[in-house]
């Protein structure tokens, strides 16, 4: 994977955008919320990265304004990204997950990201299933179709 850290946050930006207002059929359970923690500090530390390479790694305001914003633009919530697991729109492949943070840690912020957070969440939506954005559609070219009726959820296509 190549490219600048702004278009990397590639997993917090599926992640994220899977994430409508939830509302599914069950309360996510313990184990789905875990998962979901995991997936946000992975994506806490793609804004970290992203922001070091673009600005410097310093305390300046702008820095400061770079994470605050990024994160909470491109981080979805523990409770919505754990009820889109509990719906089944995402799966996290925990054992990526946890190799994606650790190849992260020690990652120099400008070089790009390892193969392996590619494997962290996997998109489970089918042509023709519920969906709040493309990233939850497992097929390449396929995207999220909202009906003007129903602005929350619309049908992979």
């Amino acid at each position: 994977m190549t490219g600048s850290w702004k278009s990397v946050v590639v997993l917090a930006v599926v992640a994220a955008a899977a994430c409508g207002s939830g509302g599914g059929d069950r309360e996510p359970t313990d184990e789905e919320r875990r998962e979901a923690r995991l997936v946000i500090d992975v994506c806490s530390r793609f804004v970290t990265l992203a922001c070091e390479c673009e600005l410097g790694e310093s305390e300046s305001a702008n820095y400061r304004d770079c994470t605050w914003q990024t994160f909470f633009s491109a981080c979805p919530t523990d409770g919505a990204l754990a009820q889109s697991i509990a719906d089944g729109y995402l799966t996290i492949h925990e054992p990526s997950v946890r190799a994606c943070f650790e190849a992260l840690r020690d990652l120099p912020a400008c070089d790009p990201p390892p193969d392996v957070c590619d494997a962290a969440v996997e998109p489970m939506q089918d042509d023709g299933d519920p969906c709040h954005t493309d990233d939850e559609c497992m097929w390449e070219g396929s995207s999220c179709v909202r009906a003007p009726a129903n602005v929350e959820l619309g049908t992979c296509g």
